[in-house]
This record gives C-alpha cells, structure tokens and sequence, in this order.
C-alpha cells in the first residue's frame, strides 16, 4: 500500500538541538534542508512537534515543501518521532494541521493509526480551524 511505500524510505536525520526542552534533527532532500522539532516550551514533559522547509531567512515554512518528495518527507518525520520517543519517553506529543489541509489530516491520521508506540494512545481533536493530533503516554 501507498502508506507502507511512505515508510521505506530511510533517510538520514541529523539531530541539530538535543537540550532539555527542545530536540530538533533536519534532513536534506532535493537540495531543501527540512526541519523537524519537538519543544517543551513549557518544561512539562507536554512536546509539540513541528517540521517544515528551512527558509534562507532561518525561519522554516510549514506549508507544503515544493520539493516533490513528499514522502521522503514524511519517512524523515517518522523516523525523527520514533527517535524522540525512544531517547525522551515524553508524556504528551501534539502536533496539528489546518482542517483545509484534507490531505495532511488523512496522512496524519493513518501514521498515528498504524505507527503509535504501544505504550501511546492517541487523540485527535477538532478545534476551530486545525485538527490536533496527540500522543499520550498510557498510565
């Protein structure tokens, strides 16, 4: 299925932050470095989780890359989760999308579905105009 080609990929994550309250790696695809972070701005073990284009400004673009490796893309993301979780262990990871972005929902939808760590459950909540997805630590 489309959804397990989206996984095969491996490619090669570089950790750029690993400090108490933030864990980021990038990825170079295409000649496009994409970003991925997870941050526990408010120092409780609560991480949300972003990724997007690396833009010349050093700010980085969450809308959709350009690169036309959107599944490569995506592959990074898993590997970058599957790693903070085993070496963090947090107790919540949230991330989001806008509602709009029907595409990113599904696939966000069918990566918890498949890829949520057994000790995880997950959430997913309609709030005004995003959808927030969360992985929570099972008691």
């Amino acid at each position: 299925m489309i959804l397990n080609e989206l996984f095969n990929s491996k490619p090669e994550l570089k950790v750029t932050a690993d400090s108490d309250y933030r864990f980021a790696a990038e990825v170079d695809l295409a000649g496009k470095k994409i970003t991925i972070e997870a941050d526990d701005g408010n120092h409780d073990n609560r991480w949300d989780v972003a990724f997007g284009e690396e833009l010349a400004d050093g700010h980085s673009s969450i809308g959709m890359t350009g690169t036309g490796q959107e599944f490569a893309v995506m592959a990074a993301v898993k590997l970058f989760m599957e790693k903070f979780v085993k070496e963090r262990n947090p107790q919540r990871i949230q991330f989001d999308t806008f509602k709009r972005d029907k595409g990113r929902v599904k696939v966000y939808t069918s990566m918890l579905k498949k890829f949520c760590p057994p000790n995880y459950e997950f959430t997913i909540e309609n709030l005004g105009s995003g959808v927030f997805f969360f992985m929570t630590k099972r008691s």
